[in-house]
């Protein structure tokens, strides 16, 4: 597949699948963006009378994007694609949530005062939901042979019953009525796999592979980052008890899987995500202040240790060169950290990480 903004795009996608198998064809997988050098039109832009509308304004979404995407050079495995997006509780809105709209993000408003009255049917036919499944419908059209168009910002399982109910909530259930919630787990589980292929089936339909959030790519079926931000909040014991079930059966349902394990309070259920045979790899995520990548090396190595692969989030470039030299380059993903960089200067950057691969 060729893409107009990425011509070395099928070897990215070659490296991407090694980095899966924890393999590497000749250095590890490098990620990060850099300004093109140029004139470009203004970016498109309109007026809107509240965020609600700018959110919800399909066409202008698109066209920002695309325009922005146009204006980004594309180093190592990066690759343009656009996420359809009205932040990260879409799964919320299709089971009823309210979102309230910020500049920067949505948030839902939590409806759930009792498990047992709660109608887990999906409402497909939603506006929110229709303008995600709008918006990827016009990406595909508008990025054919440009970019990529990403499946949505899905939050399911625990996030999801989290939004719906609030997370103070949600904490105190898995105390005092356990049974309860876990009928609730198994009902938004059993959604899964209609909500990704609602938004998966016209992106494959296209020739296209499937990406997320995440710049994760796999051009023959289904990836995605496996995700519960509430597991911070929650001992390894209910971790394991309440909710494991269900993110093992999205992890099944997919081709490719990466874990995105958010701050070190989560740090608890690593082991756990890591005896998963099918789990692909993980993304951790260190968070504000807990960097840079090279503070947590241990965690990556354990990773490495247990077959998985594993995405880096590096503040700078000259992490790699630190983590390169203490980790094996196999299955290591190294994603940011380009920031000002030339195109030249990020071309230096992958001959060095090749480099740094000589044993």
């Amino acid at each position: 597949m060729e893409l107009a903004l990425k011509p070395d795009f099928e070897q990215a996608v070659e490296r991407l699948e090694a980095w899966w198998h924890c393999e590497v064809i000749d250095r590890p997988c490098v990620q990060f963006t850099t300004a093109k050098e140029g004139d470009f039109p203004p970016m498109p832009d309109r007026e809107h009378a509240t965020l609600r509308d700018r959110w919800m304004d399909v066409e202008y979404n698109v066209e920002r994007a695309a325009a922005g995407l146009a204006r980004r050079e594309y180093i190592g495995e990066s690759f343009p694609s656009y996420m359809p997006n009205v932040g990260p509780d879409i799964c919320a809105a299709l089971l009823g949530a309210e979102l309230q709209f910020m500049p920067g993000t949505t948030w839902p408003e939590p409806f759930v005062d009792d498990w047992a009255s709660v109608d887990f049917t999906p409402q497909y036919e939603s506006e929110y939901w229709q303008t995600i499944r709008d918006m990827t419908a016009l990406s595909l059209e508008v990025g054919e042979g440009r970019f990529i168009t990403a499946i949505t910002d899905l939050h399911t399982n625990g996030d999801l019953l989290s939004a719906i109910r609030g997370r103070e909530e949600i904490c105190l259930d898995v105390m005092d009525q356990p049974e309860e919630l876990r009928k609730a787990i198994d009902a938004v589980g059993a959604l899964y796999e209609g909500m990704y292929d609602d938004l998966w089936d016209p992106i494959r339909e296209r020739g296209l592979g499937s990406t997320t959030w995440m710049s994760v790519y796999h051009q023959d079926g289904r990836c995605y980052g496996t995700n519960m931000d509430l597991a911070g909040l929650l001992s390894p014991a209910a971790f394991e008890d309440l909710f494991l079930p269900i993110i093992l059966d999205e992890i099944r349902f997919l081709d490719r899987s990466c874990f995105h394990l958010d701050g070190p309070t989560a740090l608890c259920h690593l082991d756990t995500l890591l005896a998963i045979p099918e789990l692909n790899g993980v993304q951790w995520v260190y968070g504000a202040g807990q960097g840079p990548s090279t503070r947590w090396i241990d965690v990556y190595r354990r990773i490495q240790a247990a077959g998985k692969c594993a995405q880096v989030i590096i503040e700078h470039v000259s992490e790699i060169d630190v983590i390169l030299a203490e980790l094996p380059p196999e299955g290591l993903l190294f994603t940011g950290g380009g920031g000002g960089l030339s195109r030249d200067e990020g071309e230096a950057v992958l001959r060095n990480a090749a480099r740094a691969c000589v044993r």
